[in-house]
């Protein structure tokens, strides 16, 4: 957000010295006598989020000073974008606390890359360079982000699996679809059917089955459900019956399994009133809202099962009072483990999941735009957060660039202390 950008500001502003504009106020903060100052009415009009509050009092408590001497914004931004100050700039955000776990773990695997003799792709020098050169769709650009993400160990084995994917998928001229995630995927494959089906099948995430259920349910769920709102519809008993017919119709769930589990949920259902009250309670108790879903049908965990065991070996009643024993937790699981989560962990958008999804998520995450990371050399009273690119950002004509990825872990370290 930006300070002063905000029509609550009202000027002049008398906290911080009568300060009749931004540029007025600009000059005011970058005084170092009136940075407490300028802190304490930023925070106090929301101007800065909790995390920039700290780290910019972290940065008053070292001094005001930064790394290499740095003074200011910009000052700190130039020295921190030489990757030679690289090291220097990561101790000071670790002393300071203005990084630390996994940040500071990628930065520090970025650094050590550089020193063993790696070099940034295309020649980049900083965040904005290296973000041009690597944001393209161009595969051979593409493929030089990621090697040096794979040098510097930024990415698992399965990340660099599912990016290889993608990247067959573009050298064949496909590119992704323009969402990210399961939830906004399930929302944009819904209109955008052939176009995802594409991508799926170029990028072997997707066989020709998959694209032809997807195209029979036009990428909807039971109900006409998507995304999440398929969880919803399924946890509701009056919907399980639809909901185990799509799992059966879509091959998740063999039709001999599907018999299985249905004895099974209506035993649970019917062995569950039998018995006694506090089994009942240690069940809803350790279970929560499992219980809920297994007497909708869902089989239960193996954490779930264990606690259902805990329940039956502490409270168990005299023989015969009608429940099942904890040898037969497991009794509503048939041997494909029954129905998957609708539809997002299922087969019907062929994309990664979003913990490992191309092009941020795959990627260990860099700081983010906003302070995650990044020296705030003063309490600057325009704090700009830059947002992640929108589906219908002008001029850009894939929001959905795979390469960006590799562009976010280039710039771990070229703008974990730009704004």
């Amino acid at each position: 957000m930006g300070a002063f950008a905000e029509p609550i500001i009202q000027f002049p502003v008398s906290e911080l010295g009568g300060c009749g504009s931004k540029e007025e106020c600009h000059a005011y903060c970058d005084e170092p006598a009136n940075q407490n100052a300028c802190l304490a009415f930023a925070e106090r009009n929301g101007l800065m989020t909790p995390e920039e509050v700290s780290k910019a009092r972290k940065f008053l408590e070292a001094g005001s000073k930064g790394p290499g001497g740095c003074t200011s914004k910009n000052s700190c931004e130039a020295f921190c974008n030489d990757t030679r100050n690289m090291r220097e700039c990561i101790v000071f955000a670790e002393q300071t606390g203005m990084m630390s776990g996994r940040e500071l773990d990628e930065a520090r695997k970025v650094m050590r890359a550089l020193e063993s003799g790696a070099t940034l792709p295309g020649g980049c020098t900083d965040k904005a360079s290296c973000d041009a050169y690597c944001s393209g769709s161009n595969p051979a650009q593409m493929k030089e982000c990621i090697a040096f993400a794979k040098t510097a160990g930024l990415m698992s084995e399965e990340e660099l699996r599912e990016v290889d994917k993608i990247l067959g998928a573009l050298e064949q001229g496909i590119a992704p679809p323009r969402c990210r995630g399961d939830e906004e995927c399930a929302l944009y494959c819904a209109d955008h059917v052939e176009e995802c089906i594409a991508f799926g099948l170029a990028s072997g995430m997707m066989t020709e089955e998959d694209a032809a259920f997807l195209r029979k349910t036009g990428g909807r769920g039971p109900g006409g459900c998507l995304g999440e709102a398929c969880e919803t519809f399924c946890n509701d008993p009056a919907n399980e019956e639809a909901c185990f017919n799509f799992s059966v119709e879509r091959g998740d769930i063999p039709p001999q399994d599907f018999q299985q589990m249905r004895e099974g949920r209506d035993r649970f259902k019917n062995d569950f009133q039998m018995m006694p009250a506090e089994v009942q309670q240690c069940l809803r108790d350790s279970l929560g809202e499992e219980l809920d879903r297994m007497l909708a049908g869902n089989p239960p965990s193996q954490e779930a099962q264990a606690n259902m065991g805990a329940c039956f070996a502490t409270m168990r009643p005299p023989e015969g009072e009608g429940f099942p024993p904890p040898s037969d937790a497991n009794f509503m699981r048939p041997p494909h483990e029954g129905m998957p989560p609708f539809p997002s962990e299922g087969r019907e958008f062929p994309f990664p999941p979003e913990s490992a999804e191309f092009p941020r998520e795959a990627m260990p995450p860099f700081p983010p735009q906003g302070a995650e990371g990044r020296i705030h050399p003063a309490p600057q009273m325009e704090i700009e957060v830059t947002p992640e690119p929108s589906s219908t950002e002008a001029g850009k004509p894939m929001p959905y660039s795979p390469a960006e990825g590799a562009a976010a872990l280039l710039s771990i370290f070229l703008g974990m202390f730009l704004q």
